[in-house]
């Protein structure tokens, strides 16, 4: 991924860009991984309802999220 992001630097203002986007790239699946770990320790009465997509924006720019929406089964 590094080696791709590096091919076309020629500047320092592309070299900002490209770590931006790699330091973004990073957070966004951080958060994917995050979500899943979530997921699969979540207590047991919960169950997914629906999926809920959203982008935040941050310092190194917008990161798209897919977040699982839970319903507790016994007190609804």
């Amino acid at each position: 991924m590094v080696n791709i992001l590096l091919q076309n630097i020629t500047d320092i203002n592309t070299l900002e860009k490209a770590a931006l986007e790699l330091a973004r790239q990073i957070m966004e699946k951080a958060i994917e991984k995050l979500e899943e770990e979530l997921f699969k320790n979540k207590d047991k009465n919960l169950e997914v309802v629906r999926f809920l997509e959203r982008t935040i924006s941050t310092k190194v720019g917008n990161i798209k999220l897919r977040r699982r929406l839970y319903k507790d089964q016994k007190t609804g």
